[in-house]
C-alpha cells in the first residue's frame, strides 16, 4: 500500500504488462495496475465528476449500493461491468460499505486533463494514486462513525499462549495495550468491542476460536497481517521513532507482545492514511488486574452497551446516559465496559461525583455550558489529517472557550472540597489559551461546510485578505450599478445580472424581451452567449472585464483563505496534546454531570465500597426496568434488599416464572457495575465489596452455528463460573441444568452449588425450579434459602415481586400460563394431569416407604438370626441338633428378600 503515481505507463512486467495492453485501453492499463496493489478492497477510481468501480468491484458495489450496474469500454472483448457515484456526495456511498464490513480504496486524480496533454500529448492519461483505504477500524468522518461510541481498530499477537492487545480509535487517537492470558483474551475484547481486528495469519491458523468469536459476537471485519513481528528490538526503535523519544519505557512497562500489537497498528494506520495520519497519543499499557473482568457471555445477559438484540437503546447504558456531548457518552461506554477494581480510583470518582451531586448550582451551570458543546477530539483529528473543515476549527473554538468557562466557574466558587479533588481537572482546563486567542480572531460563527466555499475568516485577521474581499465587495457595487444602468438604456425592468461556473456573469432577459434588447440603443455591444427555452443571455465587454476581475478577487481571496487554514492547522498540530487533555477532562466533567442529575432525578445514592468480600444493599432496583415502568399510573417497581456475606454467601432463591427472580439477579449485578464504574446507585443502601470478576449464567440460546446447544451453551458458561471464579467475584446463576432430563439436571446443579460453596467460595444468587434443592441449606453451611413472595387470592396468582426468607411449595406454571392467555380447556387438561402426577407420586413415596419399612423388617429378620447363631454354643450340641438348627436358619434366610439385604 506504498505512495505510487500511476501514469499511462505503468511499470509492469513485460508479460503481464502484453497480456493487458493486448485485452484492453491504456485507461485500463492504469486501473488493473493499482488495482492489483489493492485486491481486499473496492477501488473508487476518479474519472471526472465520478468515482467509478469496475470488472468485480462493480457487481459487489452495485448490489451492496442498489445502484445502476452499467458497462464502459472492453476487456478481451468483453463488455466491462461499470458503476459509479458523485465524488462530490460520496460520503453516504462509503457510509454504508464501511458498515457491511468493505474496505475502500480512494484512488484520486493528482494532476487535471490540461496538464496530462501537456506532459505526454493528446492521448495521455492524467496521472492517478490511492490517497487513502478507509476500513470500519479507520474512519474519521464525523458521517461514517457514531458519536457516543468509540470505533477500535484491534491487534493481537501471541507467544507461547501469552498475548499482547493494542487497540485505538484514530478518529480521537486514543491507544491502548495490555497483556492477558488465553482465558482472559475474549473477555478483554469483549469490553474494546472493535470494529476491525488486525491478526497475524499465523495466529488465526493456531487459534480458530478467535475469528469466530470476533466475527459472530462482534460483527467484525478481520484484516490477516503477515508480517513477523517478533524481533523485538527493532519494533521498540520503530516505536520510539514515531513517537520522536528516545525510549518507550518513559510512558509505562511494556512487554514484547504488547509492542508488536501496538507497532502492527501504527503500521497499519500509515499504509491505509497515507501521508495524512492522524494525531496518535502516547500508548498506555493497561494492568488486567485494574479492572472489572465481565465475559462475554454475562455482558451480553446484562445488556450493558447493547440489547440482546444488538441495538442501544434499551441497554444500561441508554437508560443512564445523560450526557451532553458525544465524547462524554463515549467516556461512559469506556467505564461502564471496564469499572474498577481499585477502591482509591472509584472513590475519587465518587467524591467528585458527590460535589456536584451536593451543589446543584454548580452542576447546572456546567450542564448548561456543556449543552453547547462540541467533539474536540474528533474535530482535531479530521483538521490534522487534511480532512478537515472551518467548522471543526469553530469545533476547537467552542470547545476551549467552554474549558475556560468550566474551570472560571469552579474556582470562582472558592469551594476547597472541589478544588481539591478537581485539581486535576482544573490544571487540563487551562491548556491552549494562546490557540483559542488566534481562534477567536480568525474564525467566524456562521460557517460553510465546505472548505473551498471560503468566507471562514474574519475581518481584520488578515490585512491582505481584508483587502482583496474590498476589491470584491467594490466589484459588487459596480456589478449593481451596471445593471441599473442598462435596465434604464434598454427600458426592459427585469433584466437581471447573473452568474454561473460555466459562462460566468452574464445579462439575462426573457425570449420575449430579446427582441426590445436587440432594438435599443448601443444593442451592438451585447454579446449572445446563451439562448434557452426561456431566455436568452448576453454579455458585453464591460461586464467580461468586470467578471475577471470579480473571479480573480474570488479566487484569490480562496487561496489566501486557504492558506490561512494551513497556518491554523499548524498552531492545532502544536497543540494537540493539550486539546486532546482539555477533551479527556470535559468528557470526565460530562459523567460525572450526568450521574448527578441521574442521581437527583432518580434518587440514586452513593455506594460505600470496601474489601471485605460482602454485597450489602437495601432497596435495590433494576434501573432498566424501572425505567420502563416509570410511565405506569398502577405500576411502580418493586426493591428488594440482598445481603451477601461470610455467613451468607450463596442465596438459593426459588419461586416461579414472572415473579422476578431474572430482574433480582440483574440487578444486583448492574448496581456492582454502576458502583465500580463511578456511579451512585439505585438502592436506599449499598455497601459494596470489590468485584473482580462478574459471572452471569442467566437465560442462553443455541448456537447452531458452531453446533452447540442451548443445554451446551449453558454448561460452556458453567465452566467458566467454577474454573475462574474467586472469593472476589459475584455470580448469578438462573435455572442452572434445566437443558435436560430432571434427574441428570437436578444433581448437576446440586453439584454445582456445592462446588460454589466448597470450592469457589463466592457471593452467589442462584435461582432455581428444583425445589430439592433446598435441602442444601441444612448441608451447606453459607448457603441460605429465598423466595418470591406470592398471593393467592380468589384462584389467582398475585406476584409481589418481593424476595423473602423461605423457599417455594409451588411453581405456578398454570397460574402464568392462564396470565399468558393459554385457552380455558388446555388449562383444565393440564390441572388434571398435575394432580394425576401429584397423586402418583405420592402412591409413589406411600410404596417406597412400606419397601423401606419391609426392608428394616427383614434387615432385623436377619440380624436376630445372626444373633442367634453366635450366641450358639459348638460344643454343646449333637451332631443331629447342630443339623436341625442348620436347616431352621436356612429356611428363615431363604423367605427373606435378598435384593434388600443385599
Amino acid at each position: 500500500m506504498d505512495n505510487k503515481t500511476y501514469t499511462d505507463q505503468p511499470e509492469l512486467p513485460l508479460k503481464i504488462s502484453n497480456e493487458i495492453s493486448l485485452k484492453t485501453t491504456p485507461m485500463f492499463q492504469q486501473y488493473l495496475l493499482i488495482k492489483s496493489e489493492y485486491e481486499d478492497c473496492l477501488l473508487f477510481f476518479r474519472m471526472g465528476d465520478f468515482y467509478e468501480l469496475f470488472f468485480d468491484d462493480a457487481v459487489k458495489a452495485a448490489g451492496e449500493l442498489d445502484i445502476a450496474l452499467t458497462s464502459r469500454g472492453q476487456y478481451d472483448r468483453e463488455p466491462v461491468p461499470m458503476c459509479g457515484v458523485p465524488y462530490h456526495s460520496y460520503m453516504p456511498y462509503l457510509q454504508k460499505l464501511t458498515k457491511k464490513g468493505y474496505k475502500v480504496a480512494i484512488c484520486e486524480q493528482t494532476e487535471n486533463p490540461d496538464e496530462a496533454k501537456k506532459r505526454g500529448g493528446y492521448k495521455a492519461i492524467v496521472k492517478r494514486e490511492v490517497i487513502r483505504v478507509v476500513t470500519p477500524g479507520t474512519l474519521v468522518e464525523d458521517l461514517l462513525l457514531q458519536p457516543k461510541k468509540n470505533n477500535f481498530l484491534i491487534s493481537l499477537q501471541s507467544r507461547n499462549k501469552q498475548y499482547g492487545i493494542a487497540w485505538i480509535d484514530i478518529s480521537v487517537g486514543d491507544l491502548y495495550t495490555q497483556s492477558c492470558s488465553e482465558n482472559d483474551l475474549f473477555t478483554i475484547i469483549s469490553s474494546i468491542r472493535p470494529s476491525e481486528a488486525l491478526i497475524s495469519q499465523e495466529l488465526l491458523s493456531e487459534n480458530n476460536n478467535i475469528e469466530s468469536f470476533l466475527i459472530k459476537n462482534l460483527n467484525c471485519l478481520i484484516t490477516p497481517y503477515n508480517k513477523n513481528l517478533q524481533n523485538n528490538k527493532k519494533v521498540k526503535k520503530q516505536i520510539n521513532e514515531y513517537f520522536h523519544i528516545e525510549s518507550i519505557d518513559v510512558f509505562g512497562k511494556f512487554n514484547n507482545q504488547e509492542l508488536s500489537s501496538c507497532w502492527a497498528l501504527l503500521e497499519y494506520i500509515g499504509l491505509t492514511q497515507k501521508d495524512n495520519v492522524p494525531p496518535v497519543r502516547f500508548p498506555k499499557s493497561l494492568q488486567t488486574s485494574s479492572n472489572m473482568k465481565i465475559d462475554p457471555f454475562t455482558r451480553k445477559s446484562l445488556e450493558v452497551n447493547i440489547t440482546l438484540k444488538g441495538e442501544r437503546k434499551g441497554s444500561l447504558i441508554d437508560t443512564i446516559d445523560k450526557t451532553l456531548t458525544a465524547a462524554g457518552s463515549r467516556q461512559l461506554d469506556k467505564d461502564l465496559s471496564s469499572p474498577l477494581t481499585k477502591i482509591e480510583d472509584i472513590n475519587y470518582r465518587l467524591n467528585m461525583l458527590e460535589l456536584l451531586y451536593e451543589n446543584s448550582e454548580i452542576n447546572n451551570f456546567i450542564r448548561n455550558v456543556l449543552k453547547n458543546g462540541s467533539d474536540i477530539d474528533r474535530a482535531k483529528a479530521r483538521i490534522i489529517s487534511g480532512r478537515g473543515s472551518p467548522k471543526d476549527l469553530l469545533a476547537l473554538k467552542i470547545g476551549i472557550r467552554n474549558a475556560k468557562e468550566i474551570k472560571k466557574n469552579i474556582v470562582n466558587s472558592q469551594n476547597k472540597k472541589f478544588l481539591k479533588y478537581f485539581s486535576k481537572i482544573i490544571k487540563t482546563l487551562e491548556g491552549s489559551k494562546k490557540l483559542l486567542e488566534i481562534l477567536d480572531q480568525s474564525i467566524s460563527e456562521k460557517l460553510s461546510n465546505n472548505l473551498n466555499d471560503g468566507g471562514f475568516i474574519l475581518e481584520g485577521y488578515s490585512s491582505k485578505l481584508d483587502n482583496i474581499r474590498g476589491l470584491k465587495n467594490e466589484s459588487r457595487k459596480i456589478l449593481i450599478d451596471l445593471e441599473a444602468k442598462e435596465k434604464s438604456n434598454t427600458q426592459i425592468p427585469t433584466l437581471k445580472i447573473k452568474y454561473n461556473n460555466i459562462i460566468g456573469h452574464f445579462f439575462e432577459v426573457t425570449q420575449l424581451q430579446k427582441e426590445k434588447l436587440l432594438q435599443s440603443k448601443n444593442n451592438e455591444k451585447f454579446i449572445p452567449r446563451q439562448s434557452l427555452k426561456g431566455v436568452a443571455r448576453f454579455t458585453t465587454e464591460e461586464l467580461s472585464r468586470l467578471s475577471e476581475s470579480i473571479n480573480n478577487a474570488n479566487q484569490q481571496s480562496l487561496e489566501l483563505e486557504l492558506k490561512l487554514f494551513e497556518e491554523l492547522k499548524d498552531k492545532v498540530y502544536e497543540n494537540r496534546e493539550s486539546l486532546s487533555e482539555i477533551s479527556e477532562s470535559l468528557a470526565r466533567i460530562d459523567v460525572l454531570s450526568s450521574h448527578a442529575s441521574l442521581a437527583n432525578e432518580k434518587n440514586y445514592t452513593r455506594p460505600l465500597m470496601v474489601k471485605e468480600s460482602v454485597l450489602e444493599i437495601k432497596g435495590g432496583r433494576h434501573p432498566v426496568v424501572e425505567n420502563a415502568v416509570s410511565g405506569s399510573l398502577d405500576i411502580g417497581f418493586c426493591s428488594n434488599d440482598c445481603l451477601l456475606d461470610n455467613k451468607e454467601k450463596i442465596w438459593l432463591l426459588t419461586g416461579p416464572n414472572m415473579a422476578g427472580k431474572s430482574t433480582f439477579l440483574r440487578q444486583n449485578a448492574i448496581i456492582a457495575i454502576l458502583a465500580q464504574s463511578g456511579s451512585f446507585i439505585p438502592a436506599d443502601y449499598a455497601k459494596i465489596g470489590i468485584v473482580d470478576m462478574l459471572f452471569s449464567r442467566v437465560g442462553a440460546a443455541d448456537d447452531l452455528g458452531s453446533g452447540r446447544s442451548t443445554f451446551m451453551v449453558e454448561m460452556l458458561e458453567t465452566a467458566a463460573i467454577l474454573n475462574q471464579a474467586t472469593e472476589n467475584s459475584f455470580v448469578i446463576m438462573d435455572e442452572v441444568g434445566r437443558g435436560t432430563s430432571t434427574y441428570d439436571g437436578l444433581s448437576l446443579a446440586w453439584a454445582i452449588l456445592e462446588h460454589i460453596h466448597d470450592i469457589n467460595k463466592c457471593r452467589t444468587l442462584f435461582a432455581t425450579h428444583y425445589h430439592e434443592l433446598t435441602k442444601l441449606e441444612d448441608l451447606l453451611t453459607t448457603l441460605s434459602c429465598h423466595t418470591m413472595k406470592v398471593k393467592e387470592w380468589n384462584k389467582k396468582v398475585i406476584f409481589l415481586y418481593t424476595v423473602i426468607k423461605g423457599f417455594a411449595n409451588e411453581s405456578y406454571g398454570i397460574h402464568v400460563a392462564d396470565l399468558a392467555g393459554i385457552p380455558k380447556s388446555v388449562l383444565h387438561r393440564a390441572k388434571h394431569i398435575l394432580d394425576n402426577f401429584e397423586k402418583d407420586n405420592k402412591n409413589v413415596y406411600k410404596s417406597n416407604k412400606v419397601k423401606k419399612n419391609i426392608k428394616n423388617a427383614d434387615i432385623k429378620k436377619f440380624l436376630s438370626i445372626i444373633k442367634k447363631i453366635e450366641s450358639l454354643d459348638p460344643n454343646n450340641l449333637s451332631p443331629k441338633n447342630a443339623l436341625d438348627l442348620i436347616y431352621e436358619y436356612k429356611d428363615q434366610i431363604h423367605k427373606l428378600d435378598k435384593k434388600q439385604l443385599d
